[in-house]
Order: C-alpha cells, then sequence, then structure tokens
C-alpha cells in the first residue's frame, strides 16, 4: 500500500492536480471564513485604489482614453494600465463593476491556486526530487500572504502569478540549456514585464535576468547575447508599452507614474509625506495629529530651529486653510467636511516641506540617509501587527512565520549558491538579487514600506526553503548521501527541451 501512496505523489499529472485542487479549496475558505478575521468583512475586499484602474480602463473603452478622469491633469499617469487591461474582460462581459468584483476575486483564486503548481514543476524540474517540489507546492498553498490577496481587487495576486510563470521560464531556459529553448528567454522577460505593469515597484527586479546571464556566459560559457535579447524583448513589448506611449503620446518620459493633482495626491499632502518619510518610518502619529489640528509630535532625534518652527507652523495653517489634499483627506478619514476652495496653495505648500526636507537632511545627514532606511528594512523584515486596527493572535503568529521563513530562505539560497549545481547557482543568485533589488528599494529609496510591496521577494525566497528542505529531508529518510542534488552541468539533448 505504502509503495502505491509513493508512486501516487510521484506522477507528476497527479500531484499537480491534488495541488491546485487543495490550493484552490485553501483560497474559497479564506475568501468565505478567513476574510472576516483578516479584513473584517467576508468575501472580495474593495478598497480606494480599485476605483482608479476601474476608471481608467472604462475610460478607455467609453471615451479612447486611458485616463483615471477626462482632462484631469497627470490623470494619464496616475496609473500603469496592467491591473487595467487585467480588469478589461470583466468590464466588457458584465457592463458594470458591481457585477464582475466577486468573478474578479474567482479568476484571481484561481490564477493563484494555479501558482502552486507552478513553483511545484519549477522546483521538481531544478531538483528532480518529489519532496522538494510537494514542499514548493505546499508552501506556496498555504503561504498565508499569497492566499491572504487573492479576494482583494488589487493587483497582488495577478503580479505574484506572472512573475511565477516567469520564473518557470527561467528554470526552463537554464536547465535544458540550449538553442531550442531561447523562446523561454523571451517568455521570462513577457512575464515579469506583465509583472511590472502591474505592480510597478517589481521594476527593480527587471534588470535581475541580465545579471544571470552575464554570470552563465562568464562561468559556464552559456549563451550571451540571445537571450539578453530576448528576455528585454519580452519586456519592451510589455512594460516598455507603458513609457512608450507616454513619450510618442503625451511627449512625457513617464517611466512609473504620475500622482494626480487636485486630489489626495496633491502637492500639499505628498510635500509633507516626502519630509515624514526622511526623518521616521510611517506617517503615524503625524499624519493624524495635522488632520485633527492637534500638536505635531516629531522623532526626538529630529531637532527643529525658531525658524524651522515658523515655517511649519505657516505649512500646518496654510493646509488647512487652502490645501487640497488636505481637505479631502479630513473628510476621507472623518475629520470634517472638504472645503470647497476657489484657489489652492499647494506649490506654496510644497516648497515649504521640501525645504524644511532639505534643511534637515543636511542637519542629520547620517539618521536620515543611514538609520531611517535601516529602521524600513526592520520593518520589512519584522513586521508584527496591522496598521490601523487590533492585530488578531493568528496574525501576529503568520507574521512570525514570515520573518523565519524570510531568514531561512535566505540561508538556503546562500547554501544554494557554494555548492556545486550550475543550476542552483543560477537560481540563488537570481533570488538574492531580486530580493535585495525589493527591500532596497523599497526601504532606502521609496521608503514607503507595505507588505504587498515586498510579497513577490517574499515568495521568491519559498524556493530555497523548499529545494534544500527536501533535499535534506531525502537524505534523512534515505539515509545516503548520493541523494540527487541536481544537474551540474547544463543539459542540452532532454526531449523536455522541445
Amino acid at each position: 500500500m505504502k509503495k502505491e501512496w509513493r508512486k501516487l505523489f510521484r506522477n507528476s499529472k497527479v500531484s499537480c492536480w491534488i495541488i491546485f485542487f487543495l490550493a484552490l479549496l485553501v483560497r474559497v475558505a479564506f475568501y468565505f471564513w478567513g476574510t472576516p478575521i483578516y479584513y473584517g468583512s467576508s468575501g472580495y475586499q474593495l478598497s480606494g485604489d480599485f476605483g482608479s484602474w476601474a476608471q481608467s480602463i472604462q475610460n478607455l473603452v467609453e471615451h479612447g482614453q486611458y485616463t483615471v478622469a477626462i482632462g484631469l491633469g497627470n490623470g494619464q499617469f496616475f496609473r500603469p494600465p496592467g491591473y487595467g487591461f487585467f480588469l478589461l474582460p470583466f468590464y466588457l462581459l458584465f457592463g458594470t463593476w458591481e457585477d464582475a468584483y466577486v468573478w474578479i476575486a474567482a479568476v484571481q483564486i484561481a490564477m493563484d491556486a494555479l501558482a502552486a503548481v507552478i513553483l511545484f514543476n519549477a522546483v521538481r524540474i531544478l531538483t528532480a526530487n518529489f519532496i522538494s517540489a510537494w514542499l514548493a507546492g505546499m508552501l506556496y498553498t498555504f503561504y498565508f500572504f499569497a492566499l491572504g490577496w487573492t479576494p482583494v481587487l488589487y493587483p497582488e495576486a495577478p503580479s505574484l502569478f506572472f512573475l511565477i510563470a516567469g520564473f518557470y521560464c527561467f528554470v526552463r531556459a537554464i536547465h535544458y540549456n540550449g538553442h531550442n529553448t531561447l523562446l523561454y528567454w523571451l517568455a521570462m522577460g513577457i512575464c515579469w514585464g506583465i509583472a511590472a505593469l502591474l505592480r510597478i515597484q517589481l521594476l527593480a527586479i527587471l534588470l535581475v535576468p541580465a545579471l544571470v546571464i552575464g554570470w552563465n556566459y562568464l562561468r559556464y560559457k552559456g549563451l550571451f547575447l540571445k537571450p539578453l535579447l530576448l528576455v528585454y524583448a519580452g519586456i519592451l513589448i510589455t512594460y516598455g508599452l507603458w513609457p512608450a506611449r507616454n513619450i510618442i503620446n503625451y511627449g512625457e518620459p513617464v517611466f512609473i507614474q504620475k500622482l494626480v493633482e487636485g486630489g489626495v495626491w496633491s502637492k500639499d499632502y505628498t510635500s509633507f509625506f516626502g519630509m515624514l518619510k526622511a526623518i521616521q518610518v510611517g506617517h503615524q502619529p503625524q499624519f493624524s495629529q495635522l488632520l485633527k489640528q492637534e500638536a505635531i509630535h516629531w522623532p526626538d532625534a529630529i531637532q527643529w530651529t525658531h525658524e524651522d518652527s515658523i515655517k511649519i507652523q505657516h505649512a500646518v495653517l496654510l493646509m488647512h486653510t487652502c490645501g487640497r489634499a488636505t481637505q479631502r483627506w479630513k473628510e476621507n478619514e472623518g475629520y470634517g467636511k472638504a472645503k470647497v476652495l476657489t484657489e489652492n496653495c499647494d506649490l506654496e505648500i510644497a516648497a515649504l516641506w521640501e525645504d524644511l526636507t532639505h534643511t534637515i537632511k543636511e542637519r542629520h545627514p547620517y539618521y536620515t540617509s543611514i538609520k531611517v532606511p535601516l529602521l524600513n528594512l526592520s520593518k520589512a523584515f519584522f513586521k508584527n501587527s496591522l496598521t490601523e486596527r487590533p492585530t488578531p493572535f493568528v496574525v501576529r503568529v503568520a507574521f512570525g512565520l514570515r520573518s523565519i521563513l524570510i531568514f531561512v530562505g535566505l540561508f538556503g539560497a546562500v547554501i544554494l549558491l557554494i555548492g556545486k549545481s550550475r543550476d542552483f547557482h543560477l537560481v540563488a543568485i537570481l533570488i538574492l538579487a531580486a530580493v535585495g533589488a525589493v527591500y532596497l528599494s523599497i526601504t532606502f529609496v521609496a521608503r514607503h514600506v507595505e507588505m504587498r510591496y515586498l510579497l513577490q521577494a517574499d515568495v521568491l525566497l519559498l524556493l530555497p526553503v523548499a529545494m534544500m528542505g527536501g533535499l535534506w529531508i531525502s537524505r534523512l529518510v534515505a539515509g545516503k548521501k548520493d541523494v540527487h542534488t541536481g544537474s551540474a552541468e547544463p543539459t542540452t539533448d532532454r526531449k523536455d527541451a522541445r
């Protein structure tokens, strides 16, 4: 009987179906019974940002313009179109967004369940070890921070799917190393370009394939020019269309996005937010204190002069008098009805906050340039609570497990890097470079740490956990040292390469 079960779980097709339906079951269960615990309400989760993608794609259908609002300054640059185009078929099919919400969540759930199968197959190819492959599939199946985003009408789940699909193409390209696998590099570029259009923070990883291809060429004499051209051709025909459209149609080289003037992202708020990012982690409690018109308490490390204090008081007064974003935020957060402004002083407010930011950076160079980013990095690794509501115990446990998996994944990637397997080397370089690019760009450059921006990097770290864990378990069970640990040499003659 045991042998029959072993054969069943070593059958790739059977394993894929088991993992898919288990992952699907877990996500459907979370949709109905987990969302009330984590989000406070059951079913799909609709937040304000969804409207910007939905309205942009709706305007494209109805008016021929991809913009969050017709005639609104910077509206055509407000959101990269990845998630908008993901939503397009739902709008065309149902005609209204309200009818489409549950189906959008359903498709995201199915895609994420399929992602678990893709990871299973990627690790199976890399290690030729079914325990490692099953570990990869199961880790993703039950990874709370992936499945937890599937009912949310945001681009996190679709972006994860395309990142994982791109990783699978990368695995196929390096493992079956030869001319007849070159199109996998193109497919990787297409998938990662789409992932970046969906979640723009993933732009940080788009240089990683060049690093891996270069390493493969220098150390293993692998192909260089063709893979390089193909992967970036894939990126250009997906993500590259966004800046190309902005330059050709509007004459502006917008590679990421431009915040919309006149709403909650007007310069009175963004300049204040930018100053806070320079001096501390996060924007609370100062943001709430500002909206409530309370005294603002600054970090102890920051020392304002009398002249600085006068500028701060003047900037705050102007924000309440004629700052456009401030009025919107006060109403959105329940601190009063927004004033109808006949004129605005956003630029004057921005000049004051930007001058204060420049001053404080000059006065505290180490604190603002090194210590605050390191505190951001610490938060990225060790976040243990929700931001705006009490954190249930089960969620605290999930945050703790996330931190453990991150460090075990980093350790596993280093072990892969110092081993003898060429495939493992290249995978480890890809993972470490991608994780480093995402974490450092968010904590040191953007300085706006949200777990959803780190999600894709965290998922990549599940792979070395599964790969090394499965191989070690196999050795322990078999009591042998010769368990297969990946091909040390590139393979060119397998039927799967075709």
